[in-house]
């Protein structure tokens, strides 16, 4: 614009952008500093991550600012620093999550997570006295019971010499580790890269355990589970859906997707669970497992380029898409159910050609 007509951007989206960007990044750089601090104090166990109330109070701040940068500027996922701290607090609230489920005895993680950790480690749950090579081995069904005891039951009178880390229970007695050994061993078990495991166990934003605010939130979920799926009365994740309703208040709808069915008609039905979603008047996230998270994928290009109505079905600030989970995605994988179908027709074809045949020789 001329000058004479620009002369105060203080108003402008731009500098508001630019200004919200600023704060952002400072209050992270703020809170990482002190976050090292603390993480200091951890290490020398002068402190444990709830007392470190400094540091969690100043990621809040950033999570705030962060919080309004997307607020005026929806594509600001898109920036490195934004992708880059978004990412460090995935994997936090992951670790965490894992670590209270621990702590809890939630469902089975404990058995999970110790299997997790020796399947990491290269041990065969068949035989856990004796290391194997690293390579996938196969565990035979009628044996998996017995491994499982073995995982949650005591380990007996060791042998003469070293105990080893192999036989020695970890998850499944969490009691007898500190805060900061299990969120080692959470990492070691989950991530297989080396350098981002040796990342993330140096991240202080890890190391602060920091929880999301409790209360209700205002956020539906819907679910698009796998090829296999009961769809509206499926169980998948049930217990997690309970608990998630009951302590957040976060209302989940199953789309009622059916089983070996076509992206097109799967995405059909995801789109009668928004549908009904709209009607509680909430930003809602989609939840995809296997194949669901490709017929998630297919729903959302059908919306965008549909009618006004599906379009606003995504971009509504009241009731739209705010984010999405793919667990486990089959998105790229998928076709095999329609090349299958194809393939099922053509057998279909190729039985009747040959049985015809049959039919009219032994009809003489």
């Amino acid at each position: 614009l001329p000058m004479e007509l620009s002369t105060d951007f203080k108003h402008q989206p731009t500098s508001k952008l630019t200004a919200a960007i600023e704060s952002a990044i400072a209050k992270i750089e703020v809170a990482d500093g002190l976050g090292e601090t603390a993480a200091e104090e951890i290490r020398q166990r002068k402190k444990v991550a709830k007392d470190c109330t400094e540091a969690a109070a100043a990621y809040k701040e950033a999570f705030s600012a962060c919080t309004q940068v997307l607020s005026i500027d929806k594509l600001a996922f898109q920036a490195d620093w934004f992708k880059a701290f978004y990412r460090r607090n995935y994997d936090a609230l992951m670790v965490k999550s894992i670590f209270e489920n621990v702590m809890d005895d939630v469902d089975s993680v404990r058995v999970w997570m110790e299997a997790l950790r020796r399947g990491a480690m290269g041990i065969d749950l068949t035989d856990l006295d004796n290391p194997v090579s690293p390579s996938p081995s196969i565990l035979k069904l009628d044996s998996f019971d017995s491994a499982m005891s073995k995982l949650v039951s005591p380990v007996p009178t060791p042998k003469p010499g070293p105990v080893s880390i192999i036989t020695k229970p970890f998850f499944t007695c969490p009691e007898k580790y500190t805060e900061q050994e299990l969120i080692d061993g959470i990492i070691e078990a989950l991530f297989f890269d080396e350098s981002e495991r040796d990342f993330i166990k140096c991240d202080p934003l890890v190391r602060l355990l920091i929880s999301n605010e409790p209360g209700h939130y205002n956020f539906t979920i819907i679910t698009a589970m796998g090829v296999i799926t009961e769809g509206s009365k499926g169980l998948e994740l049930q217990k997690a859906i309970e608990r998630i309703e009951k302590e957040r208040g976060v209302v989940t709808i199953r789309a009622d997707t059916g089983t070996a069915r076509s992206p097109d008609y799967n995405a059909a039905k995801i789109e009668e669970a928004v549908e009904e979603a709209a009607k509680l008047k909430r930003p809602y996230g989609l939840v995809g497992y296997s194949q669901g998270c490709a017929n998630e994928i297919n729903f959302e290009s059908r919306m965008l380029s549909g009618t006004p109505d599906q379009q606003s079905a995504l971009v509504s600030p009241e009731s739209g898409l705010v984010c999405r989970q793919l667990l486990f995605s089959a998105a790229n994988g998928s076709m095999h159910g329609p090349a299958a179908e194809v393939k099922v027709h053509q057998l279909i074809t190729m039985c009747e050609d040959f049985f015809k045949y049959q039919q009219g020789f032994f009809s003489r």
